[in-house]
């Protein structure tokens, strides 16, 4: 991965009551220098594990349908029809911008930007608690970014 070049991030949001807009993070894309990456809550390779949604999301078939659409739109290169799909319950909403991502290739990066905004552990870590699983896996590319901005508009 290019070290100069700015990569962008966007977070894919479920909002289960669309009146209380409190939005649950449950996914990340990345993309820098045309190529796109992804990670989805409780998703691994092509299959959606609901035991992990529970208490997190309602509707395990929407969620699915959602990460399917999401991965089918990924395919074309474009992030396009996924920012412009949003719905009340299901969003995908501007994250920010990664300046500097050290040696970090893209899963890398992926996998960093999940963790911080996914993850029960990005919710842990403030407070100083760390469960047993995240004490063994620790990202190597969390030493290497060195600025993550959000985007402000103007």
């Amino acid at each position: 991965m290019e070290v100069n070049m700015p990569t962008n991030y966007w977070i894919a949001q479920y909002v289960s009551d669309p009146f209380r807009r409190e939005p649950r993070n449950v996914g990340v894309f990345v993309e820098h220098d045309g190529a796109i990456g992804a990670r989805f809550l409780a998703v691994d390779g092509d299959q959606v594990d609901g035991r992990k949604l529970r208490g997190r999301v309602e509707y395990l078939d929407v969620y699915k349908q959602w990460i399917a659409f999401w991965s089918e739109e990924m395919k074309h290169g474009s992030l396009t029809e996924i920012l412009e799909s949003s719905g009340p319950h299901y969003r995908v909403v501007e994250g920010g911008v990664v300046d500097d991502v050290g040696a970090g290739e893209m899963p890398d990066v992926v996998d960093y930007l999940y963790t911080l905004l996914v993850t029960e552990r990005a919710a842990r870590e403030p407070l100083g608690v760390q469960a047993e699983d995240d004490m063994t896996s620790q990202s190597s590319l969390a030493q290497e970014v060195v600025d993550v901005s959000p985007i402000v508009p103007c």
